[in-house]
């Protein structure tokens, strides 16, 4: 969704906390204005934040894409090397992320059954517009 992408984009850009801005002033003040379609969508977006928080708050290591519409940051915590991707752009992409911290083999995908195969701190994904991927390798 465009919320979680627009969450994302900001955590990749170094946020390490999000916050929502739900008040409305025109034309009624209204301190809570948020319908109850984006009231589940920030629910679900908290939730999957809050299983992340140990990539959130780790420290931010080295990583890169060969495309320009992927935003990435990578994050070590005690025990994962956490990997945020985010495709900022309309149209779908296929991209190679760098993060050399990460090891040989699986990647597995936060929130999905799949895995990301690594080689040599590199990893090759499919991103939809708007698309996120978070790999979570465990160290």
């Amino acid at each position: 969704s465009e919320l979680a992408a627009e969450n994302r984009l900001a955590i990749v850009g170094g946020a390490r906390g999000i916050g929502y801005f739900t008040h409305t002033y025109s034309p009624d003040d209204k301190p809570f204005d948020v319908t109850p379609a984006l009231q589940s969508a920030i629910a679900r977006t908290t939730a999957s934040i809050a299983a992340l928080r140990p990539g959130l708050t780790g420290v931010t290591v080295p990583s890169g894409s060969n495309s320009g519409a992927i935003e990435v940051l990578a994050r070590q915590s005690a025990d994962a090397t956490y990997v945020f991707a985010v495709n900022s752009s309309s149209g779908p992409v296929k991209a190679q992320l760098r993060v050399p911290s990460l090891r040989n083999g699986a990647a597995p995908v936060f929130g999905e059954t799949r895995s990301a195969r690594v080689t040599a701190g590199t990893l090759v994904d499919t991103f939809q517009p708007l698309g996120i991927h978070i790999y979570v390798q465990r160290r």
